[in-house]
């Protein structure tokens, strides 16, 4: 029986296996290593997923031959699979070409000692890195929000709040939907019209806005969990978010995308949630100063008319012989139906005219106003 000759290892190679700072860069560095010392480069890895459960990685070499997944050692018809640990721990396997089985041994050895610490390192400073991206992405996010806590004008807050959420989520296509009493109205509309998101409904009947407010709770759908609304339209993917105070839902975030660049999972809903939530504080802010605001306007309005109506009644009672005469309104709101008025007769007698309109405020106004042009005609 004869046994392969072992030759040494590239240094070069076991350099740049060891300077790898993401996992493909570790898997191209492995087949660069394979393929000088044995000619033939891997055929692709896994990664184990659960006790004697392996995971294709597409971070390997080219794939598409193998099964997606293996069980036990990994068996794949005419190949090599060796497995690699790290800390006594199987992390996954590599498969290679049939032809290198006399050199088992020695790929195992590389394996363990040289490419599983390099691809563990690897992997964690990946994620560690891609933790602290998503980390300083939801800092972003949430302190863009919180900025937003300041704005009044309700019309550039629904903007500046669907432009941050619609970014960091990856979608290109959304709207923002106000409720008012049982209907909704559009607060900004960017490629979803309020129309197509009310014909759109759940597979059971249930419209979609109608779940995601009773339910007050993200709602991520794809095109297989809604019917298309009349009119024919169609969404691969949806997202709702409600926008809830601890008082109200004001409405909702949509957010629409095809399958492809958008980033709806889980964990990216979980870190949106906050941000969304800043975001209904700030628009019931914005909305509770806007109806304030409306309110002074209206009383500067009626305090104005007040004052154009008490000018019209009379200044100063008219002097008549033997009579005191003097007359005061004070309407029950600052705009009345209340009339009085004072006038001469055609004989040279005192005439007086005394009206209370049915009814109070504006309309009430507006009639005495009639009444007092028709008596002075």
């Amino acid at each position: 029986m004869t046994t392969a000759t072992r030759i040494p290892v590239d240094q070069a190679g076991l350099s740049q296996l060891h300077a790898a700072m993401e996992p493909r860069a570790t898997y191209d560095a492995l087949a660069e290593i394979l393929t000088d010392r044995f000619g033939s480069p891997p055929r692709g890895a896994y990664v184990a997923t659960a006790t004697d459960h392996f995971a294709l990685d597409p971070q390997c070499v080219d794939t598409s031959e193998l099964p997606s997944e293996v069980t036990g050692d990994g068996f794949v018809d005419g190949a090599l699979v060796v497995p690699y640990h790290y800390r006594g721990r199987v992390l996954g396997l590599i498969v290679l070409d049939g032809e290198l089985s006399p050199h088992r041994e020695e790929i195992s050895d590389l394996l363990d000692d040289h490419f599983a610490p390099s691809l563990f390192r690897a992997s964690y400073l990946s994620q560690t890195l891609a933790d602290q991206r998503r980390a300083n992405e939801q800092l972003y996010y949430l302190t863009e929000m919180s900025k937003l806590l300041g704005e009044l004008d309700v019309e550039m807050l629904l903007v500046n709040i669907l432009e941050l959420t619609s970014s960091y989520l990856g979608a290109d296509v959304g709207s923002i939907t106000l409720r008012e009493g049982d209907a909704f109205r559009t607060g900004v509309d960017w490629g979803l019209p309020l129309e197509a998101l009310t014909a759109i409904q759940l597979n059971d009947g249930t419209p979609v806005l109608e779940h995601a407010l009773t339910h007050r709770q993200p709602l991520f759908l794809t095109d297989q969990d809604i019917t298309p609304g009349q009119g024919g339209y169609h969404v691969e993917r949806l997202l709702v978010l409600p926008l809830g105070t601890s008082n109200e839902v004001l409405g909702t975030i949509n957010l629409v995308a095809s399958a492809d660049g958008i980033q709806f999972g889980p964990e990216r809903l979980e870190i949106v949630r906050p941000g969304v939530g800043l975001a209904a504080m700030a628009l019931e802010n914005a909305m509770l100063v806007e109806i304030k605001l409306e309110r002074e306007r209206e009383q500067e309005q009626l305090a104005l008319g007040q004052q154009i109506q008490q000018g019209l009644l009379p200044q100063e009672a008219p002097r008549y012989e033997g009579l005191d005469v003097a007359g005061h309104s004070v309407a029950a709101k600052m705009i009345g139906g209340d009339y009085f008025d004072y006038f001469t007769l055609p004989d040279g007698c005192p005439g007086l005219v005394v009206a209370d309109v049915a009814g109070k405020g504006v309309p009430a106004g507006l009639i005495m106003t009639a009444a007092r042009a028709m008596f002075r005609g």
